[in-house]
């Protein structure tokens, strides 16, 4: 099973999960975002959801949780 990171829920974020989720339905989708209205918008639509800053999560979770086979950035900063 492919684990993707996907850091932000904005236009691109949900697109991105959406689109990968249709295409792959065994994949585990992560789905990171700052703002916590949005997080709970998101986690309604039954992705899994992580309600906290995006870079922070890499940096607490990239050792701990091992690599994922993809980490899509949908975040207005450069990663």
């Amino acid at each position: 099973m492919k684990s993707i990171w996907i850091l932000g829920a904005g236009r691109f974020g949900l697109k991105a999960a959406k689109n990968y989720s249709q295409k792959n339905e065994n994949a585990e989708l992560t789905i990171v975002e700052e703002n916590r209205k949005i997080c709970h918008q998101v986690e309604k639509l039954g992705f899994k959801t992580v309600c906290m800053d995006g870079i922070e999560y890499l940096l607490q979770n990239l050792k701990n949780m091992g690599n994922p086979d993809w980490i899509i950035p949908a975040i207005p900063v450069h990663v």
